[in-house]
């Protein structure tokens, strides 16, 4: 059977989340095409657009082929690693921290679809391992010094810079 191109469709998010490593652009969820039934609170708050991805299309084909269920894959390019978070040379949390959401992502100012270069992942990397740390060190006794993130906005302008390509 012959397919043609952009037989996916992918539902992406069109906000920014300070308070998680949910990003604008990200790729939420990824349906076959002709399954894609997307509700309208869904389509309401975010973006459907049709999505290439040939590998990720042909093992959704597959995954149908077999199961006769059309797959629903959500968050489809989230990558995590675990990671020590430190505080004055002491592992203060061991937590899976997401690297990104979505390597592969809609650049909505574009309008096209986009991968992330490996210095965006890891700026975006260290913007959520800061995140963790932040959030584990309210968490802990106020005997415990919280230390100044200036550099966190330093990281989110890098960000934002490696982005768009300056």
């Amino acid at each position: 059977m012959e397919f043609n191109s952009k037989m996916l469709q992918a539902l992406i998010r069109t906000k920014e989340s300070n308070s998680s490593d949910k990003c604008r652009g990200d790729v939420i969820c990824i349906k076959l095409k002709e399954h894609a039934d997307w509700g309208s609170m869904e389509i309401r708050i975010h973006k459907v657009v049709d999505w290439e991805d040939d590998e990720l299309e042909q093992s959704m084909r597959s995954q149908f082929d077999e199961t006769g269920i059309p797959p629903v894959l959500i968050t489809p390019y989230r990558e995590s690693e675990h990671t020590e978070l430190t505080e004055g040379g002491r592992v203060i949390s061991e937590d899976v921290v997401t690297k990104t959401r979505s390597r592969k992502y809609f650049d909505l100012d574009l309008n096209e679809q986009k991968v992330k270069s490996e210095e965006v992942v890891n700026i975006e990397f260290e913007l959520n391992k800061a995140r963790v740390k932040k959030e584990t060190l309210k968490a802990k006794p106020s005997s415990v010094n919280l230390p100044s993130y200036s550099n966190e906005a330093d990281l989110l302008e890098n960000y934002r810079r490696s982005l768009n390509g300056q």
